[in-house]
């Protein structure tokens, strides 16, 4: 009777600490702060303002200083959060390895953010655009007067790239950028096997701020038009390598086959022998065993090549 009341005793104890490890964990995932990669100064001095905005000015000391031809400056994340925790501020984290101060160029890169602006626009049908920063990758005192602009093909899958321009001598300059932004995806509800259909029953239609994808999230679902290329788990976000139209034909499955020939119109039967999308050329078996070639034109119908 005491041991088991010993045991009852000895498991609420244990429940009761691991509630409060749990509270103390979300606390300092709530209270954290995270540092920015890149910080932005316009003079040669970099102030712990610069990293925490609206500080008081009495506390508002100098951390480091940039010399005549210098414009940027880079430190260890870890470094800086033991000198921010020096200064009674303990709350910041970072998940980069470095962090860089960048001296502000004056220079007017609107063209440059517009033209980002546009090719994430292009590409994303419900995004929305906070804030776009662009700075060089060295310091310029101004831009040319006339360019033309290129972004890399894969740049749009990250919330951060690289842009060039390129002068009218052939010379090319490069930028660094940041966007801030949202954007609509969809992730599965459930889990769901390879070829397994999608539908807006099975999907759900979330917002996010972007950041790396590996692949282009999916943009649009409808019934009927698309299928899993393997098999995903409930809350994964579903992108293009996740998915191909949906098979019409499946392999075994009845076909209903025409042949037309003039004015007379042949319909038969037939035995798929592999998967097919609108579209597809594959092969059928018709009662007597011939194989045929057909062309899938709707759900379980294909006419003959």
């Amino acid at each position: 009777m005491i041991k088991n009341f010993t045991r009852i005793i000895l498991l609420k104890l244990i429940m009761y600490v691991k509630t409060i490890l749990l509270l103390l964990l979300f606390t300092i995932q709530v209270w954290a702060v995270e540092l920015q990669r890149n910080y932005f100064v316009h003079g040669d001095t970099i102030r712990l303002s610069t990293v925490i905005p609206n500080i008081p000015s009495k506390k508002d000391i100098l951390l480091f200083t940039l010399s005549e031809k210098e414009h940027i400056f880079r430190i260890k994340a870890s470094d800086l959060i033991k000198i921010l925790q020096n200064n009674g501020f303990k709350e910041y984290t970072s998940p980069y390895s470095y962090i860089q101060f960048n001296k502000i160029s004056p220079i007017d890169t609107s063209k440059i953010e517009s033209f980002i602006k546009d090719h994430y626009r292009s590409k994303y049908q419900n995004i929305e655009i906070k804030k776009i920063t662009v700075f060089p990758r060295y310091y310029m005192d101004a831009m040319p007067k006339h360019y033309t602009i290129k972004i890399r093909s894969r740049e749009h899958l990250s919330d951060e790239g690289i842009v060039s321009i390129t002068t009218d001598e052939n010379k090319k300059i490069f930028f660094n950028y940041e966007i801030k932004a949202s954007i609509q995806v969809y992730l599965l509800k459930n889990s769901l096997e390879r070829n397994g259909e999608l539908s807006v029953t099975n999907t759900l239609k979330h917002s996010i701020i972007l950041d790396k994808f590996r692949a282009m999230p999916v943009q649009t679902i409808e019934n009927g038009t698309l299928e899993l290329k393997h098999t995903m788990k409930k809350g994964e976000l579903l992108t293009l390598r996740d998915v191909e139209s949906l098979a019409l034909i499946r392999r075994n499955s009845s076909v209903n086959v025409t042949l037309q020939n003039d004015s007379i119109v042949i319909s038969f039967s037939a035995r798929a022998l592999q998967d097919g999308r609108k579209g597809d050329i594959i092969f059928v078996e018709n009662e007597k065993g011939k194989k045929i070639k057909v062309v899938v034109v709707g759900k379980n119908k294909a006419k003959v090549k």
